[in-house]
């Protein structure tokens, strides 16, 4: 098998160019995800800082699948999806920002959905992405 991209979840991102997604006022984030341990929101994406940003982890230590967006202000948009994880299970992540609200695909399936109309723009502060 030939891995593009393997992070070892001891520190490791992947640092993209600052303001990219700034002006983004929809996307969709996609991934395939093997969760190896649940520890404390184990985080496969994150785009923003501290309290200004955009992501995916699991629970806090639980099966929960969890995709969020800080607005500025530290107004939290949360979809959680309850006891869906296993461990070393692969998993096809979509999340989705913009007009027709937040929402998140689990393996090709709508898994959760909240109202935030918002994406990237709404965060405007995507210095770097992990």
């Amino acid at each position: 098998m030939t891995r593009i991209l393997q992070l070892d979840g001891d520190g490791s991102h992947v640092r993209l160019p600052p303001d990219v997604f700034n002006h983004f006022e929809e996307a969709t984030v996609e991934a395939w995800v093997k969760w190896q341990r649940l520890s404390h929101n184990t985080q496969p994406f994150g785009f923003g800082k501290t309290w200004q940003l955009m992501g995916l982890h699991n629970g806090t230590r639980t099966r929960d699948l969890v995709f969020f967006v800080y607005q500025q202000a530290q107004k939290l948009h949360v979809i959680t999806v309850p006891d869906v994880l296993r461990i070393d299970d692969w998993y096809h992540i979509a999340a989705v920002t913009g007009p027709a609200g937040m929402k998140i695909y689990l393996n090709g399936v709508l898994a959760g959905e909240h109202e935030f109309a918002g994406s990237f723009a709404a965060i405007r502060v995507c210095r770097e992405a992990f």
